[in-house]
């Protein structure tokens, strides 16, 4: 049976079929990336693509040999590696329990409160977008102006405030008291009458509404097959994830961490594991990107503000941290300066729940 009659050779590589919407087996094919990449140019339509390509993830260091004998169309084998998948995003991540998300999310509150409050010494500019993707949102019709949003996690407001002033309501829920009073600040101060803000956590939140989006940004909250599910029953037309994708970093940041050997549990979820999942779970997944990279010099007095308070999430006193933070600037500054650079490279994930 293989390969099935009037498949096209490529390459030598592998088998396709221009003309038949339906899955094709490989003949030649050392690993199924080659399967994958020439079979998704070849004109296939979006959901069988998008289960190749999950095949591809889970089978990307497999010999063909290992499951060409199962006697299975590619679309009968796919779903049942969902389990894997998501066993794989766990052991990453390590999210842990309901009950250990919460706990973990109390050890973040005093960094969030902190950021909150250099956020409140600062203009905030409706006419900027950083990250570009408000304007995504508007031009690709994913929101539209008689919408209702959630945003979880809505953090400052940056996404929350702006989104509002492009749509009929926004809720924004925030766990941070801090972070709820600077919206309400900027919300009447710019005479933003449409918003409706909520302290709690995604993990103790039961929405009372469905709203037309759900839009979470830089948020681990959602983590697991039960919060997409969550998430997809409080929306009645489009889910969005902002995350970073791999190759993100904070120059310094990362430096100290691996210094320091930490490891931190349930970090946020990057966009290619995000988009594998819905994947795998069927979802059709749309991803934006975009890329920024910015350099800004720190003294030792902003490095002592920001970074002792950081650590203390990962149980460092505030004593051992600015210890090692005088130790670390000291040998990395240069005339008094530390030079930083941030490279974020950034997802909007988003998908269909119809």
């Amino acid at each position: 049976m293989y390969p099935p009659r009037g498949l096209q050779k490529r390459k030598g590589l592998c088998y396709t079929d221009c003309n038949r919407h339906e899955p094709v087996w490989c003949a030649e094919a050392h690993e199924l990336r080659f399967f994958v990449l020439l079979y998704a140019t070849e004109g296939y339509d979006s959901h069988q693509r998008t289960y190749t390509l999950f095949f591809f993830r889970i089978y990307r260091k497999t010999k063909l040999k290992d499951f060409k004998n199962e006697g299975l169309p590619l679309m009968q084998m796919i779903p049942n590696q969902l389990e894997t998948l998501v066993q794989n995003w766990e052991a990453i991540y390590r999210y842990g329990t309901r009950e250990e998300r919460i706990e973990r999310a109390g050890k973040w509150l005093p960094y969030y409160s902190f950021l909150s409050k250099q956020a409140a010494g600062q203009p905030f500019d409706f006419s900027f977008d950083p990250t570009g993707f408000v304007s995504t949102l508007i031009c690709e019709g994913i929101l539209k102006p008689d919408d209702t949003l959630l945003e979880i996690g809505a953090g400052n407001g940056d996404f929350a405030l702006r989104l509002a002033k492009r749509c009929r309501h926004v809720t924004a829920l925030e766990m941070n008291p801090a972070g709820i009073t600077l919206m309400q600040r900027r919300a009447a101060d710019y005479g933003i009458g449409n918003m409706n803000m909520v302290c709690a956590l995604w993990e103790q939140y039961e929405p009372e509404q469905v709203f037309d989006v759900t839009f979470i940004s830089m948020c681990p909250a959602i983590c697991n097959i039960e919060e997409i599910l969550k998430m997809e029953a409080a929306t009645r037309r489009t889910c969005c994830i902002v995350t970073v994708l791999p190759g993100s970093y904070d120059y310094h940041r990362r430096a100290m961490m691996k210094e320091l050997e930490l490891h931190p549990a349930g970090m946020m979820t990057d966009g290619d594991r995000y988009r594998e999942i819905l994947t795998a779970m069927g979802r059709n997944v749309r991803v934006f990107s975009t890329e920024t990279v910015s350099r800004h010099d720190l003294t030792l007095d902003q490095i002592l503000a920001q970074y002792s308070v950081y650590f203390g999430i990962f149980g460092i006193s505030e004593r051992d941290a600015q210890t090692y933070l005088r130790g670390y600037f000291m040998r990395n500054a240069e005339n008094g300066i530390l030079h930083d650079e941030r490279r974020m490279r950034l997802a909007l994930v988003t998908w269909n729940v119809n």
